[in-house]
């Protein structure tokens, strides 16, 4: 699906994000590197006595799919939001509110679909797609269910433009980073080597050679988690390794639905949920 435009901030010299990489608004919005989703750098932005906006015009998409991540430092005050246009008219806005809510305008319905919630110092994971055939857009937070297709606030014939907001009496710091058509990939990779174990009747002991790779299937963010198990290794080593990547996918994800099998002739692993992992060894 295509987007509107791909920005991940990380070139910006820090300071105002505006004139740089076209974005033209406010200089409430700046580049900085201490708090950061995504690479080296991410935008952020605190309320002063007026609304506050800072644009970007991209390319001219009818059907779509745009990504983007968010923090607020605290809930409470006015609201912060992501809003998609063409030219300058609004078409649709996903807004964090100020009682904590995630929101998105449903012009159809005249009232706000709930994407879910979100509490302070925290990175959320946004989604919105659109399509120009009936004037509706869906979105969803953090890989979780779409919302109904809502009527936009205007109809279009394609979007150019995404628009980052902050109004009035917003407590706190909003940051915003890495906005592109899909979410930004994450992988882990860890390498164990151990020495051979001499004692057979103390360890469990096998010999592997290869890459244990789980691809995305039902997160919205690909994670690739990668294991190379070399030399001869202990049964206790491979449990914490797989209890350290697990912990993680927990912590990261709402499922998890991967299969994996070796390509070792004495190993098998498969994974049905973050809550299910099992290894097994296969006697030949």
């Amino acid at each position: 699906m295509p987007t509107i435009l791909t920005d991940n901030f990380n070139s910006y010299a820090d300071g105002d994000l505006n004139t740089q990489g076209s974005w033209s608004g406010s200089v409430i919005f700046d580049i900085q590197g201490t708090v950061v989703r995504e690479g080296a750098k991410a935008v952020s932005a605190a309320a002063i006595g007026s609304d506050q906006n800072i644009t970007k015009t991209g390319t001219a998409t009818a059907t779509g799919k745009i990504s983007f991540y968010v923090r607020r430092t605290a809930t409470g005050g006015g609201a912060t939001r992501l809003a998609l246009k063409t030219g300058a008219t609004l078409c649709h806005e996903v807004v964090l509110q100020a009682t904590g809510a995630v929101d998105m305008w449903d012009s159809s319905s005249g009232s706000w679909k709930n994407l879910g919630t979100y509490v302070a110092d925290t990175w959320y994971l946004i989604e919105i797609e659109w399509q120009d055939s009936d004037d509706k857009a869906r979105g969803r937070l953090d890989g979780g269910s779409w919302t109904v297709w809502c009527g936009t606030q205007a109809a279009f014939s394609s979007l150019d433009t995404v628009e980052l907001k902050v109004y009035v009496g917003m407590t706190g710091t909003v940051y915003y980073d890495y906005i592109a058509q899909d979410p930004v990939d994450i992988s882990i990779t860890e390498t164990i080597s151990l020495v051979e174990v001499k004692s057979l009747t103390t360890f469990w002991r096998q010999t592997l050679q290869e890459v244990l790779t789980l691809a995305e299937q039902s997160v919205s963010i690909t994670k690739s988690f990668t294991i190379t198990l070399t030399e001869t290794l202990k049964l206790n080593e491979i449990i914490r390794i797989s209890a350290k990547i697990w912990s993680w996918v927990a912590k990261n994800t709402s499922s998890w639905t991967n299969q994996s099998k070796s390509s070792a002739p004495s190993w098998s692993h498969q994974s049905k949920n973050t809550s299910s992992w099992t290894w097994e060894n296969k006697e030949e």
